[in-house]
Parts: structure tokens; sequence; C-alpha cells
């Protein structure tokens, strides 16, 4: 049986090489799920490249979710945002843009990519996040790959410790209004980063979660990581 040290960190890592391209099904997700990495990486002059997939019109008027996102990405001094504009909740009957995805990756040449869970609640996070696996794995880019969390807790093997940079996240929450007045994001994305910090150092109080690997290796990680445990406790269950 694997101990607490096999399945989640008890040191934070340091925030990875840049530049880094992230995408986000939704004006948002980016900020909510890794804001305070975002932050810590302007700080040390990491360009950070945000890709829209959708402009989020399935949960308010897309203008003001993108004019709302427009001052979350000033507030964190983004780099730069680029549009794919996919119809939110309806990526799955869209046919998936390679070609546009490639160009992201040709003009950014990003060290370090960053995307939603695949094992998400939310449709749209799932089947993206399935479908850009295919084409780095097709193209044979084999680089830092980092899932973020949004609400819903992942299994990750890797915590960086966003103390310093907390309050200047929920700020740019907060920038997201149309969504909060709806669900309060902003302590939701506290209370989960408080959460994450449970096995770090007491003076450390505030965490983000990633599933971190490379492309070519972060499907079998995750596989490898936790099918043993459910193989081993199925089998203990039969023994008894």
């Amino acid at each position: 049986m694997k101990v607490e040290s096999d399945l989640i960190p008890y040191q934070p890592s340091p925030i990875p090489e840049g530049p880094y391209l992230i995408f986000a099904p939704h004006p948002d997700d980016e900020v909510i799920g890794m804001g305070g990495t975002i932050a810590l990486a302007r700080k040390e002059n990491i360009d950070v490249h945000v890709v829209y997939v959708t402009n989020g019109e399935a949960g308010g008027d897309p203008k003001i979710r993108l004019v709302e996102a427009s001052k979350a990405n000033k507030l964190l001094d983004i780099s730069s945002t680029e549009y794919l504009n996919l119809p939110d909740r309806g990526l799955s009957s869209t046919p998936f843009l390679d070609n546009k995805i490639i160009n992201f990756l040709d003009k950014i040449k990003p060290t370090t990519i960053f995307i939603p869970s695949f094992t998400d609640i939310h449709p749209d996070h799932r089947y993206f996040s399935v479908n850009i696996l295919k084409v780095l794995n097709k193209l044979e880019i084999n680089c830092p790959l980092w899932i973020y969390e949004t609400i819903k807790p992942l299994e990750i093997n890797t915590l960086i410790d966003i103390n310093d940079v907390i309050e200047q996240k929920i700020q740019a929450i907060k920038c997201f209004k149309s969504q909060i007045k709806n669900l309060p994001y902003h302590d939701l994305a506290k209370n989960l980063n408080k959460i994450r910090a449970f096995t770090l150092h007491k003076g450390i109080k505030y965490a983000e979660g990633f599933f971190s690997g490379t492309t070519f290796n972060i499907l079998k990680l995750f596989k490898e990581r936790f099918n043993d445990e459910i193989k081993q406790l199925s089998l203990q269950s039969i023994q008894k």
C-alpha cells in the first residue's frame, strides 16, 4: 500500500521554465486554476500566453466575459491572448482546429504547456484536453505538460506555493463579476488553494495543485500511478 508521500507532495516545486502556453476552455479557467502560478511567472519575467478555446457564451454575454478577462489579464500582467472562437458547450460536435493549434505552437514556441484536466467535470474541459494531447503526440512535441485544476480537485503530483500572490489571484478572479454573481469562484478557489497547502510547511497557507509530466508520458504516468492502487485495493477486497 502506498503511503501519503507517494500520493501528494510534501514540498512545493519551483515554477516551470517559460514561456508558458495556457489553454483555457473558457475565459476565467486559467485564473481560477493557476492565477497564482501566472503571477509568480510574470514576477520572474516569464512570458505567459493564454489561448481561449471558447468565448464563454453559454455562461453569459461573451463580450462581457472577454472584457472581464482583459481586466484580469491586465492585473496578472499576462503577455498575450489568442482566441479559437469555438462554441461553448459544443466542442465535442465541432471539428478540432489542429492547424490553429499548430500556428500557436509555432508562434509562441512554449517551453511549458498547461491544459485543463481530462478527468474534469465540464465536458469542454475533458474534450479539449484529450484532443490537444492527440495533437501534441501527433506532432511529436515532447515538452513539460502541466494539468491544472479549476473547481474539481484533481489527483496531483506537484504543488506551487502561492502564498505571496494569493490576494492578487483573488482580485483577478473578482474581475469576472458576471460569473461570481452566480457562483463565488473567488471563495472556492481560495479554499481549494488552502486545502492544497495542507501537506506543506506551516508557513505556506496557499498552494496550487497540478499533475505534471511530459506530453509523451502524462497519460502513462496518470494511469500507472492510480490504476495500480485501484487494482491492489480490488484484490484485497476479493481476498477478504
